[in-house]
Protein backbone atom coordinates (compact mmCIF):
# COMPACT_ATOMS: atom_id res chain seq x y z
CA UNK A 1 0.00 0.00 0.00
CA UNK A 2 1.26 3.54 -1.06
CA UNK A 3 0.28 6.07 1.74
CA UNK A 4 0.17 10.04 0.11
CA UNK A 5 -0.92 13.16 2.08
CA UNK A 6 -3.11 15.75 0.60
CA UNK A 7 -1.74 19.33 0.61
CA UNK A 8 -4.48 21.93 0.29
CA UNK A 9 -3.93 25.41 -0.72
CA UNK A 10 -2.33 26.98 1.87
CA UNK A 11 0.36 23.97 2.32
CA UNK A 12 -1.03 22.46 4.90
CA UNK A 13 -1.41 18.34 5.04
CA UNK A 14 -4.98 17.81 6.07
CA UNK A 15 -5.73 13.48 5.11
CA UNK A 16 -3.52 10.55 4.34
CA UNK A 17 -4.83 8.24 1.90
CA UNK A 18 -3.84 4.61 1.29
CA UNK A 19 -3.65 3.69 -2.66
CA UNK A 20 -2.93 0.37 -3.67
CA UNK A 21 -0.33 1.56 -6.32
CA UNK A 22 2.30 4.71 -7.02
CA UNK A 23 0.81 7.83 -8.49
CA UNK A 24 1.77 11.34 -9.43
CA UNK A 25 -1.21 13.78 -8.79
CA UNK A 26 -0.91 17.28 -7.89
CA UNK A 27 -1.09 18.08 -4.09
CA UNK A 28 -0.60 14.29 -2.70
CA UNK A 29 3.27 13.74 -1.03
CA UNK A 30 4.27 10.21 -0.75
CA UNK A 31 4.93 9.39 3.15
CA UNK A 32 5.67 6.00 2.55
CA UNK A 33 4.00 2.33 2.32
CA UNK A 34 2.86 2.67 6.02
CA UNK A 35 0.02 5.70 7.07
CA UNK A 36 2.03 8.40 9.24
CA UNK A 37 -1.19 10.52 10.97
CA UNK A 38 1.13 12.77 12.29
CA UNK A 39 1.93 14.71 9.19
CA UNK A 40 -2.02 16.14 9.62
CA UNK A 41 -2.00 19.94 9.83
CA UNK A 42 1.87 20.16 9.44
CA UNK A 43 2.78 22.48 6.97
CA UNK A 44 4.59 20.70 3.58
CA UNK A 45 8.39 22.54 2.69
CA UNK A 46 8.81 21.63 -0.59
CA UNK A 47 12.65 22.92 -0.12
CA UNK A 48 13.32 20.58 2.73
CA UNK A 49 11.25 17.72 1.37
CA UNK A 50 9.44 17.70 4.99
CA UNK A 51 6.53 18.53 6.67
CA UNK A 52 7.19 20.93 9.54
CA UNK A 53 5.09 22.08 12.60
CA UNK A 54 2.95 25.22 11.69
CA UNK A 55 3.77 28.51 13.82
CA UNK A 56 1.01 31.15 14.35
CA UNK A 57 2.18 34.74 14.68
CA UNK A 58 0.14 37.68 15.51
CA UNK A 59 0.37 38.58 11.91
CA UNK A 60 -0.32 35.16 10.51
CA UNK A 61 -3.74 32.76 10.07
CA UNK A 62 -3.59 29.56 8.90
CA UNK A 63 -6.52 27.60 8.48
CA UNK A 64 -6.36 23.80 8.92
CA UNK A 65 -9.53 21.76 6.87
CA UNK A 66 -10.49 18.98 9.55
CA UNK A 67 -12.69 15.72 8.44
CA UNK A 68 -16.17 16.42 6.77
CA UNK A 69 -18.62 16.15 10.71
CA UNK A 70 -21.22 14.19 11.09
CA UNK A 71 -24.89 16.02 9.85
CA UNK A 72 -26.37 17.91 12.46
CA UNK A 73 -29.95 18.09 13.65
CA UNK A 74 -32.90 19.83 11.37
CA UNK A 75 -33.24 23.34 12.92
CA UNK A 76 -36.69 25.05 13.72
CA UNK A 77 -39.04 26.31 10.53
CA UNK A 78 -38.51 29.45 10.28
CA UNK A 79 -41.02 32.35 10.30
CA UNK A 80 -43.47 32.88 7.50
CA UNK A 81 -41.78 35.82 4.75
CA UNK A 82 -43.99 38.36 3.83
CA UNK A 83 -46.39 38.20 0.86
CA UNK A 84 -44.93 39.17 -2.00
CA UNK A 85 -45.44 41.60 -4.80
CA UNK A 86 -48.34 41.30 -6.97
CA UNK A 87 -47.33 39.85 -10.39
CA UNK A 88 -47.99 41.70 -13.84
CA UNK A 89 -51.55 41.07 -15.06
CA UNK A 90 -51.97 38.06 -17.57
CA UNK A 91 -53.37 38.09 -21.06
CA UNK A 92 -56.72 38.58 -21.61
CA UNK A 93 -58.68 35.14 -22.29
CA UNK A 94 -60.64 34.10 -24.76
CA UNK A 95 -64.39 34.38 -24.65
CA UNK A 96 -66.13 31.41 -24.21
CA UNK A 97 -67.88 30.54 -27.67
CA UNK A 98 -70.31 27.84 -26.39
CA UNK A 99 -67.39 25.11 -28.02
CA UNK A 100 -65.76 22.20 -25.49
CA UNK A 101 -61.96 22.51 -27.15
CA UNK A 102 -61.86 17.97 -26.84
CA UNK A 103 -65.15 18.04 -25.29
CA UNK A 104 -64.17 18.79 -22.07
CA UNK A 105 -64.66 22.09 -19.83
CA UNK A 106 -62.39 22.69 -16.60
CA UNK A 107 -62.94 24.64 -13.65
CA UNK A 108 -59.63 25.03 -11.63
CA UNK A 109 -58.51 22.18 -13.33
CA UNK A 110 -61.03 19.54 -12.47
CA UNK A 111 -63.60 18.46 -15.35
CA UNK A 112 -66.79 20.37 -14.99
CA UNK A 113 -68.42 19.76 -17.94
CA UNK A 114 -67.88 16.46 -20.99
CA UNK A 115 -69.76 16.22 -23.63
CA UNK A 116 -68.75 12.70 -25.35
CA UNK A 117 -71.33 13.99 -28.82
CA UNK A 118 -74.41 11.23 -27.64
CA UNK A 119 -74.26 12.57 -24.07
CA UNK A 120 -73.37 15.17 -21.45
CA UNK A 121 -71.92 14.70 -18.35
CA UNK A 122 -71.83 17.15 -15.28
CA UNK A 123 -68.80 17.26 -13.06
CA UNK A 124 -66.97 13.79 -12.58
CA UNK A 125 -66.90 10.34 -11.18
CA UNK A 126 -64.24 11.49 -8.64
CA UNK A 127 -65.95 14.35 -7.48
CA UNK A 128 -68.70 14.10 -5.26
CA UNK A 129 -71.71 14.59 -7.29
CA UNK A 130 -72.03 13.84 -10.96
CA UNK A 131 -75.06 13.98 -13.22
CA UNK A 132 -75.20 12.10 -16.56
CA UNK A 133 -78.24 11.08 -18.52
CA UNK A 134 -80.99 10.35 -16.24
CA UNK A 135 -78.99 9.90 -13.38
CA UNK A 136 -77.17 11.61 -10.45
CA UNK A 137 -74.89 9.82 -9.10
CA UNK A 138 -73.55 11.45 -5.34
CA UNK A 139 -71.57 10.02 -2.54
CA UNK A 140 -72.68 12.31 -0.18
CA UNK A 141 -76.63 12.93 0.78
CA UNK A 142 -78.21 15.10 -1.43
CA UNK A 143 -79.87 18.36 0.94
CA UNK A 144 -82.80 20.08 0.70
CA UNK A 145 -83.22 23.58 2.68
CA UNK A 146 -85.30 22.66 5.32
CA UNK A 147 -84.59 25.30 7.94
CA UNK A 148 -88.19 26.61 9.76
CA UNK A 149 -86.76 30.27 10.07
CA UNK A 150 -87.19 30.64 6.24
CA UNK A 151 -90.75 28.97 5.89
CA UNK A 152 -94.32 30.76 6.53
CA UNK A 153 -98.01 29.60 7.07
CA UNK A 154 -96.62 26.50 8.99
CA UNK A 155 -99.29 24.13 10.16
CA UNK A 156 -99.98 20.50 10.78
CA UNK A 157 -100.73 18.50 7.71
CA UNK A 158 -104.10 16.94 7.67
CA UNK A 159 -103.68 12.95 8.62
CA UNK A 160 -106.92 12.28 7.20
CA UNK A 161 -105.97 13.58 3.36
CA UNK A 162 -102.98 11.85 3.89
CA UNK A 163 -104.09 8.49 4.09
CA UNK A 164 -106.67 8.78 1.71
CA UNK A 165 -104.46 10.53 -0.74
CA UNK A 166 -101.94 6.99 0.00
CA UNK A 167 -104.92 4.66 0.10
CA UNK A 168 -106.02 5.69 -3.41
CA UNK A 169 -102.45 6.41 -5.25
CA UNK A 170 -102.16 4.00 -7.98
CA UNK A 171 -98.73 1.90 -8.32
CA UNK A 172 -97.71 1.09 -11.22
CA UNK A 173 -95.23 -0.96 -13.05
CA UNK A 174 -94.02 0.10 -16.57
CA UNK A 175 -90.50 1.08 -18.87
CA UNK A 176 -89.77 3.94 -20.39
CA UNK A 177 -89.83 4.38 -24.26
CA UNK A 178 -87.34 3.00 -26.29
CA UNK A 179 -86.21 0.94 -22.39
CA UNK A 180 -87.26 -2.64 -21.38
CA UNK A 181 -85.96 -2.17 -17.98
CA UNK A 182 -89.14 -2.50 -16.14
CA UNK A 183 -89.61 0.35 -13.40
CA UNK A 184 -92.23 0.74 -10.11
CA UNK A 185 -93.89 4.65 -9.72
CA UNK A 186 -96.53 6.68 -10.12
CA UNK A 187 -97.83 8.66 -12.81
CA UNK A 188 -97.94 12.47 -12.82
CA UNK A 189 -101.27 12.79 -13.92
CA UNK A 190 -102.60 11.18 -11.37
CA UNK A 191 -101.18 13.26 -8.61
CA UNK A 192 -102.34 16.66 -10.59
CA UNK A 193 -105.90 14.94 -10.41
CA UNK A 194 -105.99 14.90 -6.41
CA UNK A 195 -106.04 18.09 -4.40
CA UNK A 196 -103.68 17.09 -1.97
CA UNK A 197 -101.25 15.33 -4.97
CA UNK A 198 -100.71 18.56 -7.23
CA UNK A 199 -98.83 19.86 -4.52
CA UNK A 200 -95.71 17.20 -5.79
CA UNK A 201 -96.07 17.63 -9.41
CA UNK A 202 -93.66 19.91 -11.46
CA UNK A 203 -94.58 21.34 -15.12
CA UNK A 204 -92.05 22.21 -17.40
CA UNK A 205 -94.08 24.61 -19.90
CA UNK A 206 -91.89 24.87 -22.21
CA UNK A 207 -91.22 21.07 -23.15
CA UNK A 208 -94.95 20.18 -22.09
CA UNK A 209 -93.30 17.71 -19.64
CA UNK A 210 -94.40 16.43 -16.17
CA UNK A 211 -92.30 15.89 -13.42
CA UNK A 212 -92.73 14.49 -9.63
CA UNK A 213 -91.00 15.87 -6.52
CA UNK A 214 -90.11 12.75 -4.52
CA UNK A 215 -88.22 14.34 -1.65
CA UNK A 216 -91.32 15.93 -0.76
CA UNK A 217 -93.91 13.03 -1.74
CA UNK A 218 -92.52 10.74 0.70
CA UNK A 219 -93.78 13.05 3.54
CA UNK A 220 -97.34 12.28 3.05
CA UNK A 221 -96.48 8.64 2.92
CA UNK A 222 -95.01 8.79 5.86
CA UNK A 223 -97.59 10.70 7.58
CA UNK A 224 -100.10 8.08 6.35
CA UNK A 225 -98.34 5.67 8.05
CA UNK A 226 -98.53 7.62 11.46
CA UNK A 227 -101.96 7.91 11.04
CA UNK A 228 -102.75 4.08 10.29
CA UNK A 229 -100.00 2.95 13.16
CA UNK A 230 -102.40 4.83 15.73
CA UNK A 231 -105.77 3.18 14.69
CA UNK A 232 -103.78 -0.18 14.68
CA UNK A 233 -102.98 0.39 18.41
CA UNK A 234 -106.60 1.48 19.27
CA UNK A 235 -107.72 -1.85 17.66
CA UNK A 236 -105.27 -3.85 19.47
CA UNK A 237 -106.46 -1.68 22.70
CA UNK A 238 -109.73 -2.55 22.44
CA UNK A 239 -109.19 -6.15 21.43
CA UNK A 240 -107.04 -6.53 24.40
Amino acid sequence: MYYYAYIDSTGIATGTYGLPSAVDLANYIYIGQDDDPSVIGKRWNACQQTFEEVVCSTDEVVSIKGQKGDKGDKGDRGPRGEVGPEGPRGPAGKDFDGNLPGGTLRVNGKQAVYDSGTSTVFGANNQDTMITGKTIYSRVAIAVPSDKRFRDNIEPANEVDAVEFAKNLPIYEYSYKGSQKRKIGVMAQDLISSEFGKHFVEHDYLQDKYAVNFSELIFPLYLAYQQLEKRVRKLEQYIS
